[in-house]
């Protein structure tokens, strides 16, 4: 057990924080934001959901966009994804 705990806190502490945005053509003069929370099973590997296909109009020639963990997005994985195959993050569209 006393093993154990320093690795708990050490997954807990040092889990990945990530953000990565992408920016489509010249960026965003006014902002509408769409938000999405995209699933994941099999620990990533395969994506469930809206957000793994969203496709954007052919008139939309200016967004960004970024997909990130949110502090919500690493509790649940940090929390139930140990245990199951099911994690998740956030996508957000400005454009």
């Amino acid at each position: 057990m006393k093993k154990i705990l320093p690795l708990i806190l050490i997954l807990i502490f040092l889990s990945g924080c990530f953000s990565s945005r992408t920016i489509v053509g010249q960026g965003v003069h006014k902002t509408i934001k769409e938000e999405y929370t995209q699933w994941y099973v099999f620990w990533g590997i395969l994506p469930m959901g809206k957000a793994g296909n969203i496709e954007l109009n052919e008139d939309i020639v200016d967004a960004r966009i970024y997909v990130r963990f949110t502090i919500w997005d690493s509790l649940f994985n940090i929390f139930v994804g140990p245990f199951t195959s099911v994690g998740r993050n956030t996508v957000t569209i400005e454009k």
